[in-house]
């Protein structure tokens, strides 16, 4: 049975490379853009569908060749799952128009004739169009491991990562009888209850940065927006954010590899918040024309 895995390490690109990312998600973003306007013309003219391709853009765009060809096929591959995403699903709504200011700025590419390449030794990746990279190798990978794609991302804080898709092949796990199970109920002032009575209570991380990032952000609105400084301090502030990201990340992980490690079963209740959140529908009262039946909604508005 073949399985994929990705790995994330820390990037680290010269300020060329670094330059030569950007230009190529702002490409892999302008590609997306514009078939997108392009699919919507075509089917209000014709009342038809059509699926255009980058390559019809390169002529009036000259610079969409500067930039790895595998990264504008990923948007176009990205804008197709969005359309079937919605004709799926309505209520994912229709495919949007990427922001250079919004949303994630990455971009991926797919190995092809040894266009990628992992240094283990050296702590390097071989990216197209980019050369070697610097990147942190916190993790050995197995030599049975076949890299497929990486995806570069360059966040808010000004740091780059690399994730990178390895496949390889696993046997299926025979069934066995749990010896040791566990289940894990929902908490709402907690990570969870577990059934044996232990409360995973959450460290409250952005409750601790909280001042901090106030005093960050009161000096951001301070600034004139779009100069130099306000840049820095967008970056500090993004820092900030991204600092409690990484330590909820890191507390998960470390809880959910505690419980695979102890337990050999475990059972996780499906919970619809929104289902919870609801407001109860009233009731009409039988007996009396015109009322409803109490259903609590005040008492839980007024204690709650």
């Amino acid at each position: 049975m073949r399985t994929h895995t990705a790995v994330r390490f820390r990037a680290y690109p010269t300020e060329e490379q670094a330059r030569q990312i950007d230009r190529t998600i702002g490409c892999a973003r302008l590609v997306y853009n514009l078939m997108l306007e392009t699919r919507i013309a075509h089917y209000q003219t014709t009342w038809e569908s059509c699926y255009p391709t980058p390559a019809l853009y390169k002529d009036t765009y000259p610079f969409l060749r500067e930039v790895d060809s595998f990264a504008l096929c990923n948007a176009q591959l990205a804008l197709e799952k969005a359309y079937k995403r919605f004709f799926e699903d309505r209520k994912t709504g229709f495919p949007k128009y990427k922001s250079k200011r919004r949303g994630r700025k990455t971009y991926t590419t797919n190995l092809s004739h040894g266009n990628i390449e992992l240094d283990d030794k050296a702590r390097r990746l071989k990216l197209p169009k980019l050369g070697w990279l610097a990147v942190r190798q916190h993790k050995r990978i197995p030599d049975d491991w076949k890299l497929k794609s990486v995806t570069v991302e360059h966040y808010p804080s000004g740091r780059y990562t690399a994730t990178i898709l390895f496949e390889y092949e696993t046997q299926i796990p025979e069934k066995v009888k749990p010896v040791k199970p566990v289940g894990l109920d929902y908490a709402s002032h907690g990570l969870y209850v577990s059934s044996d009575g232990e409360h995973a209570e959450y460290p409250g991380y952005y409750r601790k940065m909280q001042d901090k990032l106030a005093r960050e952000q009161c000096r951001l609105s301070h600034m004139v927006k779009g100069s130099a400084n306000w840049h820095k301090q967008c970056k500090r502030v993004a820092r900030l954010y991204e600092k409690t990201a990484n330590q909820r990340r890191d507390y998960q992980h470390k809880k959910a590899d505690r419980i695979v490690a102890l337990y050999d079963m475990v059972g996780v209740e499906a919970l619809s918040m929104k289902s919870m959140m609801r407001k109860p529908e009233p009731k009409p009262d039988p007996e009396r024309q015109g009322h409803y039946l109490p259903n609590g909604r005040k008492a839980r508005k007024r204690f709650g």
